[in-house]
């Protein structure tokens, strides 16, 4: 098609992204008191934002190293994506990490 690998891996992102809120919402409809969306909310946001932030590291690096083909694709994969991998934990820790923060424990 006319947008060709890039067009397959969007395809694939946004089909991934709907069965991940169509199972998200069927298991809160199933367990007993929910999935307590408050509780994870923060920890899902905090990786969305190390993810733009590794999103446009990958972005920014593509083109700096290696080529697109053969042993210079295989370069390119490791140092930008070892870059963007260690940007990624390293904003995610920065946040706070995937902790869903301090725990309130409600009287019964």
């Amino acid at each position: 098609g006319p947008l060709g690998v890039e067009g397959l891996a969007g395809a694939f992102s946004i089909s991934y992204l709907a069965a991940a809120v169509v199972t998200w919402v069927t298991l809160d409809q199933r367990v007993r008191g929910g999935l307590r969306t408050e509780l994870v909310t923060p920890a899902l946001r905090r990786a969305a934002v190390s993810g733009v932030v590794m999103l446009v590291v990958l972005w920014l690096g593509d083109g700096l190293v290696g080529s697109d083909r053969g042993t210079g694709g295989l370069v390119r994969l490791v140092v930008v994506g070892g870059i963007g991998t260690v940007c990624y934990f390293a904003t995610l820790i920065g946040l706070g990490g995937l902790s869903p923060g301090k725990r309130r424990v409600r009287a019964a």
